[in-house]
């Protein structure tokens, strides 16, 4: 798709980058994310002071005021289930009920070994999951440096070649 809007191969990529934030490659990821460089160039990019950690901890303290337990250091055996929807987890042998289950383990792992009712996940058989095909993540440094390197000046070849062609305040 980025191949029909602009020539230069390393263009494509970088602007084809973002789905790797989701595991998939660029060939085979939805088109969707193909607006998020469009929106980080348009409107910035936002963060949340103190990182992803701070966002986990907000999240945590939000969802044990709201009256849930979190059982941290704990081995979860099983997703609990009955008459075709989920009851409760059973954590290091000891079941514990509850309306809804936030399963954050990976999806493969946890459709596998974690649901033991073959009815319950649907077209994702064992056998298919043992079929599918998989790819990296990425792992990401953000290292802080001072001063200025000149001999590196791909990142101004980017931003000279984009105000060109979306002329906008921000840069």
């Amino acid at each position: 798709m980025m191949a029909s809007f602009m020539p230069d191969k390393d263009l494509q990529q970088m602007l084809s980058f973002q789905t790797l934030y989701i595991g998939v490659s660029p060939q085979k990821g939805p088109s969707l994310y193909n607006i998020i460089p469009m929106i980080e160039l348009l409107y910035g990019v936002w963060f949340i002071k103190g990182g992803m950690h701070t966002m986990a901890i907000s999240m945590a303290k939000l969802f044990e005021e709201l009256g849930g337990k979190i059982h941290y250091n704990a081995n979860v055996d099983k997703v609990l289930t009955a008459n075709n929807k989920v009851k409760g987890i059973s954590v290091n042998g000891v079941e514990i009920n509850g309306d809804y289950v936030i399963c954050n383990a990976d999806f493969p792992y946890a459709i596998t070994e974690l649901i033991e009712d073959d009815n319950l996940r649907g077209k994702y058989t064992k056998e298919k999951i043992e079929k599918m095909e998989y790819s990296c993540s990425c792992l990401v440094f953000y290292w802080g440096v001072e001063g200025e390197f000149p001999e590196l000046e791909t990142h101004k070849q980017i931003l000279k070649w984009l105000q060109r062609v979306i002329p906008v305040s921000m840069f």
